[in-house]
């Protein structure tokens, strides 16, 4: 059996299949199987190709956004959840993800949204306070 992690050799089109299913939302590992790299040649082609390293940034920011887009559609469009009895899909529900809304908020407006807390510290310095208490037996 050959490994899905076989290396063969680099080729132009390998580099634009392994790019697409990056922008795709592929793992690396993945679209190194799909197109035959082993998992290390791709990071040692990626460090040695200034070009390709590139286009794998290019490609990781539109899966981003890809992934982004999905998450404001779930979260302000909704999905269809079936609705099932007795084992038989009966119809479906609209349902909407909180959860997403408030990432997204939280990273398109931070300023507003982020988590705030507020830590006091009390700082009690002993010899400050052995001062204190020598200054006020001399007064007396």
């Amino acid at each position: 059996m050959v490994s899905k992690f076989a290396k063969t050799a680099r080729t132009p089109e390998k580099d634009k299949k392994f790019l697409d299913l990056i922008a795709k939302g592929s793992t690396v590992c993945d679209a190194c199987a799909a197109v035959g790299y082993s998992y290390n040649s791709a990071y040692l082609y990626r460090k040695a190709d200034p070009a390709f390293d590139a286009a794998w940034d290019d490609a990781n920011e539109a899966a981003t956004q890809r992934m982004e887009r999905e998450a404001d559609r779930r979260a302000i469009e909704g999905y269809d959840k079936p609705v099932y009895h007795n084992g038989v899909e009966v119809g479906s529900e609209r349902k909407f993800s909180d959860t997403l809304l408030i990432f997204r908020l939280k990273a398109k407006r931070p300023d507003v949204y982020r988590e705030r807390a507020e830590v006091s510290v009390t700082v009690v310095d002993k010899i400050a306070n052995r001062i204190k208490a020598a200054r006020t037996r001399e007064k007396k």
